[in-house]
């Protein structure tokens, strides 16, 4: 009996969601077995956690971002209407950095994937791929893009602070502000960039 509530209660931390609410995401994906293979993961893995709303081209993504906030965009690079990473570039211009990008391909190519995070995807996963994992690393990097963004908020309150006492003051104290300033923005810009 003990075994069985262990097993339970392992299942049960395994699968929790961690999340205040159910995330949207938007999957970009032609292939239906994907979509289904991820929606029935969802259902399984993940009850509550997650809603996918699928499309299948980049022009039916574009449309579903002009009237709703997702959470973050499973991206696959081979779309009927876009191919490599060009879609990669629409949406990140779409969307400049407040939705992150998941983007999922068959096609194994370094270079490629450099260049994925260089426009400003925040994962690359090959197919195929394990659901659960999968599943985790979407939860992961919405948790990250959150947490990552709230301090970025955090961070410029307390730059916006420093400017005002620094236009209050004059002389000395005031280049020492702008030293501590500097810091602040250092540290800014480069969550930022790991947002």
């Amino acid at each position: 009996m003990g075994e069985r509530n262990e097993k339970r209660m392992e299942h049960k931390l395994r699968h929790t969601c961690r999340l205040d609410t159910p995330c949207l995401i938007l999957l970009v994906e032609d292939e239906r077995s994907i979509a289904s293979l991820l929606s029935s993961s969802v259902a399984e893995l993940e009850p509550g956690c997650f809603i996918i709303e699928h499309v299948t081209t980049l022009a039916d993504s574009v449309a579903k971002l002009q009237g709703i906030k997702y959470d973050a965009i499973i991206l696959d690079l081979g779309l009927p209407d876009s191919r490599d990473i060009s879609a990669l570039f629409a949406l990140h211009k779409l969307v400049a950095d407040t939705i992150p990008i998941i983007v999922l391909t068959g096609v194994d190519n370094p270079e490629l994937e450099l260049s994925c995070f260089d426009v400003g995807a925040k994962e690359f996963v090959l197919k195929p791929f394990d659901p659960e994992a999968f599943l985790r690393l979407v939860r992961h990097t919405i948790l990250r893009f959150r947490n990552t963004t709230k301090e970025i908020d955090r961070l410029k309150k307390e730059l916006s602070i420093i400017y005002k006492l620094e236009e209050e003051l004059e002389g000395e104290p005031q280049q020492l502000l702008h030293g501590a300033m500097q810091g602040v923005m250092t540290v800014v810009n480069r969550l930022a960039k790991g947002a």
